[in-house]
């Protein structure tokens, strides 16, 4: 089985759907700042999500797929 990753943002809803985690813990990590470097806290909520907070905050959830 593999996982796809979804990025929601705070201000844009879903931004994204990734199959690798570090691209979209990176997407989450720059949108949650602003688009800078990133300076964000990251909160791991369980194995399934996370989530970035700064400017904005960025929401990162890990789906089964077949």
């Amino acid at each position: 089985m593999k996982n796809v990753y979804t990025v929601h943002g705070s201000e844009d809803g879903l931004i994204g759907v990734y199959s690798n985690i570090a691209k979209a813990c990176q997407v989450a990590a720059e949108y949650s700042e602003g688009h800078r470097v990133s300076t964000s806290k990251s909160v791991e909520l369980g194995v399934w999500r996370w989530v970035y907070e700064g400017i904005n905050t960025a929401e990162v959830e890990k789906w089964p797929v077949a």
